[in-house]
């Protein structure tokens, strides 16, 4: 199955590489966009060592005329990890791109999010989508706020959008965030 999504479309303020025009490559990773993390990071060789390169790409450029505008859209594809270096935490079955960096030091980790001060309504985003079997395709967008007291990340809002049917063509699409149960 197979996502193409174009995230350009702003709640107010525009994500950092929203429209998914820059990609880049690190440390032997097959391209992604850049400011996102994509299951792209399991096919990198030194996470797999001593396998040369057991997983495969599942984040792609969709160029024309498969993209959305521009010159690129993100291509997210559902594959199946052949090595999982964390199976408890990382599922087998996977097709991701989140917004924000792997930190490196003084261990690896996602760190997810960029810093934004907006309170937003809604966020807007394309996407056209295919399904394979029972595959579901989920955007999830979160607003979070790092509590100095206690140390730790808090919600404060949360929007899901999730699409079980064929979206044959780009189609904009908008999740409505709850700041009530937060």
């Amino acid at each position: 199955s197979a996502i193409v999504l174009s995230a350009g479309a702003f709640a107010q303020a525009p994500l950092l590489n929203g429209d998914f025009e820059t990609w880049a490559s690190a440390f032997g990773t097959p391209e992604e966009p850049t400011n996102w993390v994509t299951a792209n990071n399991f096919a990198n060789p030194l996470l797999t060592f001593p396998n040369a390169n057991p997983n495969p790409t599942s984040v792609f450029k969709a160029i024309a005329p498969d993209n959305y505008q521009g010159s690129f859209s993100c291509k997210i594809t559902t594959i199946d990890l052949l090595f999982n270096p964390d199976p408890t935490n990382i599922p087998n079955r996977i097709g991701v791109c989140v917004l924000g960096t792997v930190q490196t030091t003084p261990s690896v980790a996602l760190v997810d999010g960029k810093p934004y001060t907006s309170r937003p309504a809604t966020f807007t985003y394309y996407a056209k989508y295919t399904p394979s079997g029972t595959d579901t395709a989920i955007c999830f967008t979160e607003l979070t706020r790092w509590n100095t007291t206690t140390m730790q990340r808090e919600t404060i809002a949360a929007g899901i959008d999730v699409i079980t049917g064929t979206v044959s063509a780009y189609g904009m699409r908008t999740l409505t965030y709850d700041y009530a149960s937060y």
